[in-house]
């Protein structure tokens, strides 16, 4: 059951670092917040 804890938490954390990316990396490119949050949500 530790396993299973653990890979849940790993995937739930790379969801987070993934859907930060997108944001960074949008914002990067095209200066805006607003294509910076819809990048981030559908990431």
């Amino acid at each position: 059951m530790a396993k299973n804890n653990k890979v849940t938490t790993t995937v739930k954390s790379g969801i987070t670092f993934g859907s930060a990316l997108a944001m960074v990396i949008s914002y990067c490119n095209w200066h805006s917040i607003g294509w910076a949050i819809i990048h981030g949500l559908m990431s």
